[in-house]
């Protein structure tokens, strides 16, 4: 497999990452009141959304193997489930402000790993 093909199945691959990382449509019907509007949760989603396209990008330029980048992007969708569940678990669409300080510390930690 060359580098584009390798490219093309991860840009499917983090297509599907990034859109997942958005709002689910079941998630609102099974859990009245769940928005990822919230400030903190739709700036968590922005960062998402940024760090994906960091990782896609050095990928495209070769500084990462297709590899690399699946990890990366596992991470950062490990944190975006863990974001789903802390408001989840809040009974409500909300993080505490303790939730958002971790979430922020994890997504700094990742985006340590991306270059620019």
């Amino acid at each position: 497999m060359n580098l584009k093909s390798a490219f093309g199945i991860l840009i499917v691959f983090g297509s599907v990452l990034a859109s997942s990382a958005q709002a689910d449509p079941w998630t609102a019907y099974n859990h009245p009141g769940w928005s990822d509007s919230h400030p903190w949760r739709a700036y968590d989603n922005a960062r998402v959304d940024n760090q994906n396209r960091r990782i896609n990008h050095e990928l495209w330029n070769g500084e990462i193997t297709p590899q690399q980048a699946r990890a990366e992007h596992g991470e950062v969708h490990s944190i975006l489930e863990e974001e789903r569940a802390d408001a989840r678990a809040n009974g409500t669409s909300h993080l505490d402000q303790l939730q958002q300080q971790q979430i922020n510390r994890q997504l700094n930690g990742v985006s340590d790993q991306i270059g620019y």
